[in-house]
């Protein structure tokens, strides 16, 4: 089981992920 730390840092990064691809389409995916 992931502790709550590394489960609201995965999210923040989701996140993150999903505004710079929204801002920028050639980002790249993970």
């Amino acid at each position: 089981m992931i502790c709550e730390a590394e489960f609201f840092d995965q999210k923040a990064h989701l996140i993150k992920n999903k505004a710079e691809g929204v801002s920028n389409p050639e980002a790249p995916k993970k």
